[in-house]
């Protein structure tokens, strides 16, 4: 026996009425606005941009319907082990997302956490079409830059950008983080998560 859904926030109905009004044609033209000047260097950047728009951004904090549809689509699930990397060793499934322009994991963890893998992209494009979606918001939500850090790690630097979409007053944000690292033997260069907090901002 299924139990019932939860009713959808005011914050998941403002999205969803965002994504629908903006139809599958208009979303990938949201990568390539004249204000991104990154777009078209790199088909790796874009696909992986393109992939995180339509999935991870999309259907954030709704990811049962996100999961449903890529079984749907059969894409190549990776075994426990393979998924173990992507997962951060959490509960979860990860799949291979085919693409021309490289190789693509797209994983989604029990815990309602989304993530966009890709083994190889040009981390500067990777980070302009980032920013460039991360401000191109629903009507009556805000767009705020929480983090913008680098840090050394072992192959190099590690940078990490983190925005939140919210609207006044509601106490739920939707979380959008990128992470990359540029070192050619790095296991990916660029890493994109969505997910549902607390805010923290009013």
């Amino acid at each position: 026996m299924h139990s019932a859904r939860r009713p959808l926030s005011p914050l998941m109905l403002r999205l969803r009425a965002h994504w629908r009004k903006l139809g599958g044609a208009v979303l990938a033209t949201l990568l390539f606005s004249p204000g991104s000047q990154a777009a078209g260097i790199d088909p790796a950047a874009e696909f992986f941009a393109t992939l995180y728009l339509n999935t991870c951004m999309r259907y954030v904090g709704d990811a049962q319907t996100l999961r449903n549809q890529l079984l749907k689509q059969k894409l190549p699930a990776l075994s426990k082990d393979e998924a173990a990397f992507f997962l951060e060793n959490q509960k979860g499934e990860a799949w291979s997302v085919p693409s021309a322009a490289g190789n693509f994991v797209l994983s989604i963890r029990r815990d309602g956490i989304c993530a966009v893998f890709a083994e190889r992209a040009n981390t500067a494009t990777t980070e302009a079409l980032f920013n460039s979606l991360m401000v191109k918001t629903p009507n009556g939500l805000q767009a705020l830059k929480v983090r913008d850090t680098a840090r050394q790690g072992n192959l190099g630097t590690v940078r990490t950008m983190e925005y939140r979409w919210f609207a006044a007053g509601n106490n739920k944000a939707l979380q959008f983080i990128l992470t990359t690292l540029p070192a050619a033997d790095a296991r990916v260069q660029a890493m994109a998560t969505s997910s549902t907090v607390t805010s923290g901002v009013r």
